[in-house]
């Protein structure tokens, strides 16, 4: 007994001591980032510049007012469709670098921010079982760090949404599924916190609307399964309070976070609704990833020239011109009639989507050199995509298998059930935006789970355990889909438009 119990203490210790380092090692290399890059106020572009001057809009009365808030940019709804979240941090942390004088308030914030939420997401790698490997867990820890530095390093040198609403939603996808596996008194409260902290991802990024979604439904369908279980077949109070509970906890939760948007919406346009008012945002993203199979920025390394990458698609754009020469507007509508008329086009152009998803081109987010060869980029990107397609492939087949035997106990299939639907609401929206014109950082949550995945690869899964037959058939697969996905991202890329007119952009540059 007493040797389980030290065993237990001593684990524990150890857990402590890896968070605490990794935690320290996260923050000091995003504050070193941030300060020898010095992408200060002055040279933010895009959406980092808009998202300032909502933050500033917000202090325009000489003090904080929220319902000041406005964006330069007037289309769908002005400043609307922008939430509330992000442009309160970013705005105090303005405010108090002209109350200090100096300009690394967000800095220092946002790497704090991003440190915290970075060991919930090692967490969670674990509680979902993406993460089973024991051994080197803080070394693993960095890995996973250092390659989103790799591949994304602009999302956290420029004041954007993308990793700080991609990490709210994995926090509260674990949230979820921590309250949903323990069962306890405190479920409800767990399931309140999910939900306050899965809307504050949707105020960031409202694509994770459809995050809020899955999780509510996973919480009252897994109620819901475990009800039936634990009473009795007479006991049907019992069976309808759970989901319904759940479901009461999560939407008050939801409410409550949106207070302040709830609040605005209702002195602007008389709404208790915590919805933002996107306006057809979604709709338009959607339509235009018909015509564009990817989209970037070139903004020059002067910083001054802003100049859409668009990386056409010419049956998309046929097909775009077909229903605006017929006179529909942008719309859900219209995007479902344009399917219904064009299927196959559509399944072909979502193809080379999903393809071209495969590729992470452009970590600096704003693009200062075209001509830069992305080969290494590309490659190296590729082998980890592939990597963790043969180890997804492993856990899912060995847990098909789990699950099918009889020998495998209830608990534990629902369990395996509800971490599927964890990862599927977590998965939503990225599935969602895949469809529309593809930006990089819209793909951040499924990478954060790749590379995750392959830092938790044992140097021996390709050549010790394995026979040669089997490592000849991966290998082979493994070059047929880089095959492929070169053949097709190299037919993208040659189609960008709107740098110097045409570029033709391949690995190698111009």
């Amino acid at each position: 007994m007493n040797k389980v119990i030290r065993k237990n203490y001593g684990g524990k210790k150890i857990e402590v001591f890896n968070n605490a380092i990794t935690f320290i090692i996260v923050f000091v290399v995003l504050i070193y980032l941030q300060f020898s890059s010095g992408i200060t106020r002055d040279r933010y572009v895009g959406d980092a510049w808009e998202y300032a001057a909502i933050g500033d809009s917000l202090f325009a009365s000489g003090s904080f007012r929220l319902l000041d808030i406005e964006s330069p940019i007037k289309v769908w709804g002005g400043g609307d469709y922008r939430g509330f979240a992000f442009p309160i941090l970013l705005g105090v942390c303005q405010q108090l670098d002209l109350i200090l004088g100096i300009h690394s308030s967000w800095w220092i914030l946002s790497s704090l921010l991003y440190s915290l939420l970075f060991l919930i997401y090692i967490r969670f790698l674990q509680e979902i079982g993406i993460r089973k490997e024991k051994n080197f867990t803080f070394v693993r820890s960095i890995i996973s760090f250092f390659l989103l530095l790799i591949f994304f390093y602009g999302l956290i040198i420029y004041a954007l949404t993308d990793v700080l609403a991609s990490f709210l939603a994995i926090m509260a996808a674990w949230i979820i599924l921590v309250a949903l596996k323990k069962r306890e008194n405190q479920t409800y409260i767990w399931l309140f916190a999910g939900g306050a902290v899965a809307y504050l991802a949707y105020n960031i990024r409202t694509v994770y609307m459809l995050e809020i979604i899955g999780l509510v439904f996973t919480a009252v369908l897994y109620e819901t399964m475990m009800s039936r279980k634990d009473v009795t077949n007479n006991n049907y109070v019992s069976r309808i309070r759970n989901p319904f509970i759940a479901l009461l906890a999560m939407i008050t939760g939801i409410y409550s976070a949106a207070l302040p948007q709830i609040y605005i919406n209702y002195n602007r346009y008389r709404l208790l609704s915590p919805k933002v008012q996107v306006n057809g945002l979604f709709a338009q993203q959607l339509w235009w990833g018909i015509g564009m199979d990817r989209y970037g920025t070139y903004i020059g390394t002067d910083n001054e020239l802003k100049v859409q990458m668009k990386f056409i698609n010419a049956t998309g754009l046929a097909i775009q011109s077909v229903f605006e020469k017929e006179g529909y507007e942008i719309s859900m509508k219209s995007y479902i009639l344009a399917f219904m008329k064009f299927p196959l086009e559509f399944i072909a152009i979502l193809w080379k989507h999903i393809w071209n998803a495969m590729f992470i081109l452009f970590p600096e987010t704003y693009v200062q050199d075209v001509t830069i060869d992305r080969s290494i980029l590309a490659i190296g990107g590729l082998f980890i995509v592939i990597l963790s397609l043969f180890l997804f492939a492993y856990d899912i087949k060995n847990g098909f298998s789990i699950f099918c035997s009889s020998s495998a106990n209830k608990e534990h299939k629902s369990d395996m059930v509800l971490r599927v639907f964890v990862i599927i609401s977590l998965l939503l929206p990225t599935f969602a935006i895949m469809l529309g014109a593809l930006e990089e950082r819209y793909l951040l949550v499924l990478y954060l789970l790749i590379y995750g995945k392959v830092s938790d690869c044992k140097a021996d899964y390709l050549l010790i355990r394995q026979n040669w037959k089997q490592l000849l058939i991966k290998v082979v697969i493994g070059l047929i889909i880089a095959f492929t996905a070169l053949s097709i991202e190299s037919g993208i890329l040659a189609e960008l438009q709107g740098v110097d007119g045409i570029v033709p952009l391949m690995f190698n540059g111009k």
